[in-house]
């Protein structure tokens, strides 16, 4: 990880997203639908983003960089 290294010697030159995109295929964490998940029982639900979306209020959406975040991450460290 030398390489990402920032010029200053704290933390990296690159940020998290570029990180992910640059190692993975789009379709891994390029879409336009992200991921509702339901803050009272944990059930999921995609969702389509864009004009018109029904985000309901009870559940966190995710994008699906953010939702693959153990995956991804796990796999580049």
């Amino acid at each position: 990880m030398n390489i990402y290294r920032a010029s200053d010697g704290k933390g990296l030159n690159k940020t998290y997203k570029q990180l992910i995109e640059a190692a993975f295929q789009p379709e891994w964490w390029n879409s336009t639908w992200s991921i509702q998940v339901d803050k009272n029982d944990g059930s999921r639900e995609p969702v389509l983003l864009g004009l018109g979306s029904i985000l309901d209020p009870d559940k966190k959406k995710y994008t699906l960089m953010e939702y693959n975040f153990s995956l991804l991450s796990r796999s580049i460290l």
